[in-house]
């Protein structure tokens, strides 16, 4: 007895929640509708709100099907609000955050390091493994070894997190001073690094340079420009006036992205603060440079900073390492398997190359399945010469495979995830409902003025001018000028030089002193019917809230027939409107709509018919 109970139970809740509307291919359950429409169920009742939402979804079929989902303007704004999403909800906090602080960790330190980078050709026979064991032995210097294997060496340089490969930045992270990092060999390449000397970071530091030419005048220049900064003027005013380049003049000779400062910049700016510049330029080059800091936003996290530095980390390459974070995360099951002939393939080249069942599943993500045959579509198009790859080597690029396919397929799977989905969902219906009042109601009415002008005949007889006062009027705010404008209001011809006498004058309280308007009132304007203005010809006075106002009405105008020019904007108002009804009332001619049994007697009982 008890069993059939709770079965019974359970069917009437599935029963209460499985009611909908229908209306074509759209339907909304009984519980969705009471969640969306609430304030209109307990305002309106249940019979205008169920009838304005199957109207408004007959719109949105009727919106399908003029197919409004194809104009370029409606998928930019899906697309946007799209990529914006991503931005902010793609990566879980959980992998992002960490991330983010170890980003700023490793941003507090600056490392100078001399790099040997070598891509060895194929008729190049240096052992490059034993170039480094003699460099690390001492055997030779990395100078000699630069000079003798590296074309166009770069010379030492400081660098921070974000500008390097993250498992080179690592390896220099926990390389002592005057030390160097393993030698990294992948891909023909031959890569490894000496630490020299590191230091502390400045922080986040946005700044502006103006420059000067080296040459003849340097010495008037410089002193032009520190005389004027020493006169209080803002760095921004002086470099408009001495910048040497637009962009320096525009835009403040603003450097954007913190880069790493050459020593002796470093040394003038380490513990100054924001609106310090340089008190002695810079020769950089052939030209002269001075500092400017505008803002310094340490690398320590604070809610205020957090997006900020997010935006920074997307666009370094320690954005690798959320993506690292990522697919360690994702690649688990259930959502992620690997298949016993991934491990076959993985073996070797030939191994891959000989493999017969093109259409074994290799490895996959959710739903999304890579087939041997999909991977070998992908290899062949995209690399060359395989045939003597090291197995390693071979290895390891079907690893970097399957990570790029696991990425590609979380972020194809990102659309489908409940909230985004309905937030995607509610603006396509707001694009849809925008498109059919917009574009098709609009549209269709603003190209048919015969149409308008045949409507604006038939009904002549509803767009009238009320009676109205032809008036001027003045909105002062200081009382001690009433008199005197009331005075010169009571000429029409003072009007224009009035007019001008206080334009663009202020009080004390940077208010427009005197402020005009000018036009036809109707007899039914608050001015008339609220503050008292007499509807007859003269000049009048009021108080509308602290402001005196005079009202000069010349001409009193009798009710009259508009021309059709005026009452355009109406008739195309009323035709929409019109035009709406017709649209609605062929939807539900030619489209289901079902409201299923149960619906609106469960809504009963909460709210009122």
């Amino acid at each position: 007895m008890k069993k059939t109970f709770f079965v019974l139970a359970a069917l009437a809740t599935q029963v209460a929640f499985g009611q909908s509307i229908i209306v074509g291919d759209q339907n909304i359950t009984l519980k969705d509708f009471k969640e969306k429409y609430k304030y209109g169920l307990e305002q309106t009742g249940i019979d205008a709100t169920i009838n304005s939402t199957v109207e408004f979804m007959l719109l949105q079929q009727l919106a399908k099907e003029k197919k409004a989902d194809t104009l370029s303007s409606f998928r930019n704004a899906v697309n946007m609000r799209t990529k914006d999403l991503k931005d902010a909800h793609l990566i879980p906090a959980r992998i992002l955050d960490p991330v983010i602080s170890e980003y700023l960790r490793a941003s507090q330190t600056e490392y100078k390091i001399q790099v040997f980078n070598v891509i060895k050709q194929a008729e190049d026979t240096n052992n490059y493994d034993q170039i480094y064991k003699d460099v690390k032995a001492g055997t030779t210097t990395i100078d000699n070894a630069l000079e003798k294997y590296v074309k166009n060496p770069m010379p030492p340089t400081y660098i921070k997190a974000g500008v390097l490969d993250n498992e080179l930045f690592a390896e220099i992270e926990k390389t002592p001073v005057g030390s160097y990092t393993k030698l990294f060999n992948a891909n023909g390449s031959f890569v490894f690094a000496k630490l020299i000397e590191k230091r502390p970071s400045l922080g986040y530091v946005t700044f502006g340079t103006l420059s000067y030419p080296n040459d003849f005048n340097a010495d008037e220049t410089k002193a032009k420009i520190y005389a004027a900064l020493k006169s209080g003027k803002k760095f921004e005013e002086v470099i408009k006036e001495f910048g040497s380049t637009d962009h320096e003049r525009k835009n403040g000779g603003l450097v954007l992205g913190s880069p790493v400062l050459p020593d002796e910049v470093y040394a003038q700016l380490k513990g100054k603060t924001a609106g310090y510049y340089t008190t002695e330029p810079i020769k950089i080059d052939k030209k002269f440079f001075i500092f400017n800091i505008y803002h310094i936003e340490p690398y320590k996290l604070s809610n205020e900073n957090k997006e900020f530095f997010k935006d920074e980390l997307k666009r370094s390459t320690y954005a690798g390492n959320v993506s690292d974070n990522l697919l360690k995360n994702i690649m688990i099951a259930p959502d992620y398997k690997s298949f016993p002939e991934l491990a076959t393939i993985k073996k070797s080249y030939a191994d891959f190359k000989n493999f017969k069942n093109t259409n074994a599943p290799l490895y996959q993500y959710k739903s999304k399945v890579e087939k041997y045959s999909d991977l070998k579509d992908f290899i062949d198009k995209n690399y060359k010469s395989l045939d003597a790859i090291p197995a390693t080597e071979w290895s390891n690029l079907i690893d970097y495979q399957i990570k790029d396919f696991v990425y590609q397929a979380f972020v194809d799977d990102f659309e489908n995830r409940p909230e985004i989905k309905t937030e995607l969902n509610d603006l396509r219906q707001n694009l849809y409902s925008q498109y059919i009042f917009d574009d098709y109601l609009k549209g269709e009415i603003n190209k048919d003025e015969k149409g308008q002008k045949s409507y604006f005949e038939n009904h002549k007889d509803k767009y009238k001018w009320e009676k109205r006062a032809s008036s001027r009027v003045a909105i002062i705010s200081d009382p001690k000028l009433v008199s005197e404008v009331k005075k010169e209001m009571a000429n029409l011809k003072n009007w224009e030089s009035l007019k001008a006498k206080y334009d663009k004058k202020l009080n004390a309280k940077n208010q427009i002193l005197v402020s005009f308007e000018e036009g036809k009132v109707p007899a039914s304007a608050e001015v008339f019917t609220e503050f008292k203005v007499p509807y007859e010809k003269g000049v009048h006075q009021t108080k509308v809230k602290d402001r005196d106002v005079i009202v000069a009405v010349d001409e009193l105008l009798p009710e009259e027939n508009m021309t059709f020019e005026e009452a355009q904007a109406n008739v195309k108002d009323a035709m929409t409107e019109q035009f709406l009804k017709e649209s609605i009332a062929n939807q539900k001619k030619k489209i289901k709509v079902e409201i299923q049994p149960g619906f609106v007697e469960d809504l009963a009982k909460t709210f009122k018919k």
